[in-house]
């Protein structure tokens, strides 16, 4: 099964949902140069969105820190959303947890980038929290 991707803008993020297995070969190679092509089109915040990756093996560990790090070699930063507990153990028994920003709701997660990543209001307004 190959790799299944939507990207689409929020605020100034880029949101990449992921369907699939992130494993060796083409599927972990797809998800780095996802997250590349978002960096080349001038996003640097992303947030990969893993509620439907259904298995993530070594390579795709490995695939998701360099993807995780592209935006980060220009100044951004990317976060992760909506992982399976299969993913979330995975990560923790790896140790690499830790490394992550993870989020289970996406306007926290937006929000986490700072205001200058939010959606700009409708009525101009400042933002009544």
């Amino acid at each position: 099964m190959s790799l299944e991707f939507t990207v689409t803008k929020v605020g100034a993020v880029a949101l990449v949902v992921i369907k699939g297995r992130i494993v060796a070969g083409p599927n972990a190679e797809a998800l780095v140069a996802k997250v590349q092509e978002s960096v080349q089109g001038g996003k640097m915040r992303v947030i990969l969105d893993l509620a439907q990756v259904t298995y993530l093996d070594s390579t795709g560990i490995s695939a998701l820190n360099r993807a995780a790090a592209l935006p980060k070699m220009v100044g951004g930063s990317t976060k992760l959303l909506n992982l399976t507990k299969r993913i979330t153990d995975t990560l923790q028994i790896t140790g690499l947890s830790s490394g992550f920003a993870i989020f289970d709701d996406l306007a926290k997660a937006v929000a986490s980038f700072g205001p200058e990543s939010e959606a700009p209001s409708s009525t101009g307004a400042g933002s009544g929290n």
